[in-house]
């Protein structure tokens, strides 16, 4: 069997694109020559996205991002980055809005993931804003207004079911 097939049993809404990212996350890791970086942070579990850009003429030239959250977080971060990747930051942040737009009808735990690969995203455009006017910080940091602590996590729920 393979891990598609093996996905679609286990969540049948699992399309190709996001069982791709999940497998082989795209714009992981660290950037040598970044230009401007953000965190978006949850005091709550500790968890966090890191984003890095080098951003040259107004066109987010390369980007990546990290994280110690979920895989909802890893495939956000993965399929954003690779959609704003070579675009303009004026573009790129119409793409971050329309989707902060469409999470708001996603299920809880994705939102929150998503919503905090986005403000690391502001976190880092923010970064590249005022290192433009001066200020040598290395990265900008901003808090999560919602938090994954306490959302009951499917595979808990059947493993409570089992026993």
């Amino acid at each position: 069997m393979t891990n598609e097939e093996i996905a679609k049993q286990v969540t049948p809404e699992v399309t190709n694109e996001i069982l791709d990212h999940m497998m082989n996350p795209r714009n992981y890791g660290n950037l040598e020559d970044l230009n401007c970086a953000g965190v978006a942070y949850d005091e709550q579990t500790d968890e966090f996205v890191s984003m890095y850009m080098k951003i040259e003429n107004d066109i987010i030239e390369k980007i990546s991002f990290g994280t110690n959250g979920c895989t909802d977080t890893v495939v956000a971060g993965s399929i954003f980055t690779e959609m704003i990747k070579g675009d303009t930051v004026v573009n790129a942040k119409i793409a971050k809005n329309k989707m902060m737009e469409k999470l708001q009808h996603a299920p809880e735990q994705l939102r929150i993931c998503s919503t905090m690969v986005l403000l690391s995203c502001d976190a880092c455009w923010i970064n590249y804003e005022n290192r433009q006017k001066g200020n040598k910080d290395e990265l900008y940091k901003m808090s999560m207004q919602e938090s994954c602590q306490g959302l009951s996590m499917p595979q808990e729920e059947e493993q409570n079911n089992e026993q």
